[in-house]
């Protein structure tokens, strides 16, 4: 009976080299049917604690609580109001608050003695009788003006906080003789159309 050329020392040579052969092939990444899955990926450089430093929240700007009398009579304070505007505020408020120029003082309201905080302002006089008469041209003026002067009182308002019921801020001309609107310090002061009641 012949005898199979694989039982023989040369057969087990021959079997053993593609044995191999096929291993190296495997471990060399010659298989492409092997799933990507299954292939070890590179570390992630956002795995790694040194590359991926903790995230910190920011933190809120802490506001002012003195009342807005010691405000108006206590210098530097309009400095860091429009400081911090330029830091925090919203593109318009930014804009709205470079027409404010100092505080002009502080008063209570008449009869329900509401806190007023008085601001200058660079804004032009508005011709309120003409206003008053109907002048379209003046009334328009007038009106852009109330919506401003609610502008700075919600960039105010980020800034201050006090327990201080129904707190108004009135921006004048500026010549200092009239102002557009006395508007609630609040954050809802343009959505409230510058009252201190939701509406």
């Amino acid at each position: 009976m012949a005898s199979n050329s694989n039982d023989g020392p040369l057969g087990c040579g021959i079997l053993i080299t593609v044995a191999l052969i096929a291993a190296l092939v495997q471990q060399c990444g010659g298989d492409d049917d092997e799933p990507t899955a299954s292939r070890s990926a590179p570390p992630s450089v956002s795995a790694s604690p040194e590359a991926s430093p903790e995230k910190t929240t920011p933190q809120k700007p802490k506001k002012v609580t003195t009342s807005l009398a010691e405000i108006a009579e206590t210098p530097g304070s309009f400095k860091q109001f429009k400081n911090f505007v330029e830091d925090n505020g919203t593109a318009k408020q930014k804009e709205v608050v470079s027409h404010l120029k100092g505080w002009k003082g502080f008063r209570r309201g008449v009869g329900t003695e509401f806190p007023i905080l008085e601001v200058k302002s660079d804004y032009p006089v508005i011709d309120i009788d003409a206003v008053d008469a109907g002048d379209d041209k003046e009334l328009e003026l007038w009106m852009q003006l109330r919506v401003e002067t609610q502008h700075a009182a919600e960039a105010f308002s980020a800034w201050w906080e006090a327990d201080e019921p129904n707190p108004r801020l009135q921006v004048f001309d500026r010549e200092g003789a009239d102002i557009y609107d006395s508007t609630c310090i609040d954050p809802h002061s343009v959505k409230n159309d510058g009252s201190c009641s939701e509406s």
